[in-house]
């Protein structure tokens, strides 16, 4: 009996335990692109304060990885170097998008990271 109450855990462990989650990429909401949109103008224009305030914007709805990676690049441009180390770093964790993969996200937010080291030495 015992030994048939462990086979039946174990297997229990092993169905349940193998279907965890996996987090699908999202489409980007259309609030969220409006601000992502508003925010590369800015930028585009050389506004980058500007572009940070409303970069936050896209940020604060659901956290996407890509609108964290772009609020690390403006600040970077901004001249505010830990906040975009924070950026960059939520860009890497954060839920991905549908496109660009989120490989994509990663490997270009590591890329800033090294950027902004050589930009923003430690004191």
């Amino acid at each position: 009996m015992k030994r048939g109450v462990t086979l039946l855990l174990t297997l229990a462990v092993w169905v349940f335990g193998s279907t965890t989650a996996v987090a699908q990429p999202l489409e980007p909401r259309e609030d969220e692109a409006t601000h992502n949109a508003e925010a590369m103008k800015q930028a585009q224009a050389g506004n980058y304060d500007a572009a940070v305030e409303e970069q936050k914007k896209a940020v604060a709805i659901r956290g996407l990885n890509v609108f964290w990676l772009n609020l690390g690049r403006f600040e970077q441009r901004a001249g505010r170097c830990a906040d975009s180390m924070t950026s960059y770093t939520n860009a890497i964790t954060a839920p991905a998008v549908t496109e660009p993969a989120a490989k994509v996200v990663r490997e270009t937010a590591q890329r800033y990271i090294t950027e902004l080291a050589e930009e923003c030495p430690p004191p």
